[in-house]
């Protein structure tokens, strides 16, 4: 709500070839050996001074400025390329943000397109409708509001694209919340790597008092194109307004967002050493931009965030930091029959039981229409 919210050899039928869809690719393409002889190490990103002490707006948005520092870190050590830094002032009230841009360094680069924004603003009024959302008298003035926002377009289609942002709010008659999640977008996913992801979340959402299950169905139905009726990727987690209405305490509420940072974190570097050095081909590149243009119509058609900064007359850069540097269509696209794309869009992009699945034998033909819900937008 700050970025955003205020951030083949098969050819020419678009299919990576006719392989059946269980993974038989990818195992070929894990053992094709790397573009370097040297050896990578995976590294571990310690976050020594993670802030804790969430007492004001400032506190807040200072650890919230270390957790964009910090992911900022990982990104730049992984891909070895500082990204272009742009401060800027909020001209409607007071404040500003910090957007960190990569983009333009080629295929051979980690990342195609990406950002990792941070902002800290303090306004006259959010419109009506958001406090009207909220259950706050529509003539409450005043308000700040702080966040991270990052989205991360990889030039490798073995990499998934990835999303997170955390944010906070208050407003003038006291009312404060936070918001925020992660989710991934695979192209070429594993079922290890997808599940991964998910115990991971469940386990912090334990770790910190919060429902998983809940946040993961409110992802689900959110990341949908319901025009489609197909899933932006494989889900993660999305919350909003959980506050001390809730019976959470504020600290707590923002420790739960920066080990959102640090899970962020260790989880995309892990993937990034295991994938970057794949290689792949040019149907796989294709399924990957077709993808992506599915990327895009959510963000342009769904997404309220997107909605909310252009309504009101948000940066305009911040708000389309998020879509990919290139994408495709099609006409009247399908994956090829039997394909592991197909295999793909049937199971994962789909929703699924990540953390009770024992492998992708138990992966369902769910129908998102199902878990379609336009209230959740």
């Amino acid at each position: 709500l700050v970025h955003k919210h205020l951030a083949a050899e098969a050819g020419a039928k678009g299919g990576a070839g006719a392989v059946n869809g269980k993974g038989k690719q990818e195992e070929e393409a894990r053992a094709l050996p790397p573009k370097s002889p040297s050896q990578r190490i995976a590294r571990v990103y310690s976050f020594p001074n993670a802030p804790t002490r969430a007492n004001n707006f400032e506190e807040i948005s200072e650890g919230f400025k270390a957790v964009q520092n910090y992911i900022t870190s990982m990104l730049v050590t992984e891909g070895g390329r500082a990204p272009l830094e742009d401060k800027w002032q909020y001209t409607r009230g007071n404040g500003g943000g910090i957007t960190r841009v990569w983009e333009g360094a080629g295929q051979e680069a980690l990342i195609e397109r990406g950002g990792v924004n941070f902002s800290a603003l303090h306004g006259k009024q959010l419109p009506k409708a958001a406090l009207a959302k909220h259950g706050i008298p529509e003539d409450t003035q005043g308000f700040s509001a702080t966040g991270v926002s990052l989205v991360i377009h990889p030039n490798n289609p073995h990499i998934p694209t990835i999303h997170m942002n955390i944010r906070y709010i208050e407003v003038g008659d006291g009312s404060w919340w936070f918001g925020g999640g992660i989710d991934v977008t695979p192209y070429y996913p594993t079922f290890e790597e997808t599940k991964d992801f998910h115990v991971r979340l469940e386990n912090l959402c334990n770790k910190f008092g919060h429902d998983y299950r809940s946040y993961k169905e409110y992802c689900d139905k959110y990341f949908l194109l319901h025009h489609r009726m197909e899933m932006r990727g494989v889900g993660g987690i999305f919350f909003e307004d959980v506050s001390d209405k809730l019976g959470y305490k504020r600290e707590e509420i923002f420790q739960f967002c920066v080990q959102l940072g640090v899970l962020m974190v260790e989880y995309y570097s892990s993937v990034i050493h295991a994938k970057r050095d794949l290689e792949f081909t040019e149907a796989q590149r294709e399924f990957q931009l077709i993808r992506r243009g599915r990327y895009a119509e959510f963000n342009l058609v769904w997404d309220r965030g997107t909605k909310f900064g252009l309504q009101s007359k948000g940066r305009i850069e911040s708000i389309f930091m998020s879509l990919p540097a290139t994408a495709r269509w099609r006409y009247d696209w399908k994956p090829e029959t039997n394909s592991r794309e197909e295999f793909i869009m049937q199971r994962y992009l789909q929703p699924q039981d990540w953390t009770t699945a024992r492998s992708e034998d138990d992966l369902i033909l769910s129908k998102s229409a199902e878990v379609a819900d336009p209230s959740a937008l």
